[in-house]
């Protein structure tokens, strides 16, 4: 088995979650991305919500969530993805930014809408009573 470590950002708002959907992709992804070489997690998550989303997660509210593995989108049976969750405030205006196309707050049942990975977090956050 193979392991692509991630980060990712629980934005919860109204009982729905923010997920965002890249260009050339259908479904919806959770906000992150990967850890660079002597990066720390939380570092990440912070450039990858300003990257992604436009924003400016506040680093002393970024806090630890869960982690969740599922099989990777689009890789070989085998490849697994682990994404580290975290959620924190943030401020600006939030808006598609580089290689995202849509964002879109969903609940647990929009889990046609996103990857293997995005149905656990629904699970979770819905288990949880975080979203409907």
């Amino acid at each position: 088995m193979y392991f692509i470590n991630k980060v990712g950002w629980v934005g919860i708002k109204e009982r729905k979650v923010l997920f965002d959907r890249k260009y050339s992709r259908t479904q919806f992804y959770i906000p992150g991305g990967v850890v660079y070489d002597g990066e720390k997690p939380e570092d990440a998550v912070v450039r990858e919500v300003r990257e992604e989303l436009g924003v400016s997660l506040e680093p002393r509210t970024v806090k630890y969530f869960d982690i969740i593995e599922a099989q990777a989108d689009g890789h070989p049976v085998g490849v697994v993805v682990k994404v580290r969750l975290f959620t924190g405030d943030y401020s600006g205006d939030m808006k598609p930014s580089n290689e995202i196309i849509e964002l879109k707050w969903l609940t647990s049942a929009d889990e046609i809408a996103v990857t293997p990975v995005g149905v656990l977090l629904l699970r979770l956050l819905k288990q949880k009573n975080l979203i409907d």
